[in-house]
């Protein structure tokens, strides 16, 4: 599990595969690796719980009626402003390119809000142009001051992409409409799984080979949360930096003259208050809030 995270991290970090790609490519490595090793990826508490679930989920009979009418309802309501869009503006609009983006992360936002912004980070910096490597970090720093990190910043994505890129609209209404769409976009997927998915999560969890894909994903989540922690921290603490080649690896490198201390300084306070003293994150927060202040205002 620790060389699937090292790999996740190497192929993200290094541009050759996309984050679904990564993903699709650690749900084989546990689908196939449980035939031959299922003490790794199926651990011996989740083949009791799949067990015991099972007593309790199969008598349960499966309906296609459900299933079906859930499915027109959402996939409609998820579809029917891109097709309206793409119709009306064109399958280059900076509105079809969000909404299509977006939905493609909400399929994918395994392992949480950090994980699928890695994905967006990629994508939005580096493949649409939409906004800096610089302003990714802004927008995380936003999102940071509220609860639900993952919408603060796609909505903060969604909003500069079609303020900077959109045409037929003034700049503010269109960042407005962009980040509602995004917000639309990313949402009615979740809820359509949540409400075709949930009433057969239990079944699923018998399923071993299933499980085994899972643990292997939650493996290559920690490697593409880090990825997201390496690109961040460049962005944050160096002023340039660029693209360099190493065979078939092409990674983005600081320009280390570069260098901010202001953000150094708050940067290794933070790591000595969460990891030498065991502050909490309401203490750290504030404490690095206040020293970057004092710091902005004397340099």
């Amino acid at each position: 599990l620790v060389v699937v995270s090292f790999v996740a991290f190497l192929l993200l970090w290094s541009g050759l595969l996309p984050f679904p790609a990564v993903i699709g490519l650690a749900a084989i490595t546990g689908w196939v690796g449980h035939r031959f090793a299922p003490e790794i990826f199926l651990p011996k508490k989740k083949e009791d719980a799949a067990t015991a679930i099972t007593e309790v989920a199969g008598s349960q009979r499966t309906s296609w009626t459900r299933p079906l009418l859930t499915s027109a309802i959402f996939l409609t309501l998820w579809f029917a402003p891109i097709i309206a869009l793409r119709t009306s503006r064109g399958e280059n609009d900076v509105f079809v390119q969000t909404s299509l983006f977006f939905s493609k992360a909400a399929v994918v936002t395994f392992g949480g809000a950090y994980s699928v912004l890695s994905y967006v980070d990629q994508q939005a910096v580096d493949r649409f142009h939409w906004i800096a490597k610089g302003e990714m970090a802004d927008g995380l720093g936003l999102a940071e001051t509220t609860p639900g990190p993952l919408i603060m910043v796609v909505q903060f994505v969604g909003f500069l992409a079609a303020y900077r890129h959109s045409t037929g609209f003034s700049p503010l209404m269109a960042g407005t409409l962009g980040a509602v769409l995004t917000t639309w976009v990313t949402f009615v997927p979740c809820f359509f799984w949540i409400f075709l998915g949930a009433p057969y999560v239990e079944k699923l969890l018998n399923v071993h080979r299933l499980s085994s894909a899972l643990t292997a994903i939650t493996a290559a989540v920690v490697g593409v949360i880090a990825t997201l922690g390496v690109n961040l921290a460049i962005a944050t603490l160096f002023v340039k930096s660029s693209r360099a080649s190493y065979g078939v690896f092409e990674v983005l490198v600081p320009q280390w003259e570069t260098l901010k201390p202001t953000a150094l300084i708050v940067t290794v306070l933070a790591f000595v208050l969460t990891f030498a003293f065991h502050r909490g994150l309401a203490v750290t927060l504030s404490t690095c809030v206040i020293v970057g202040a004092l710091l902005r205002w004397l340099v």
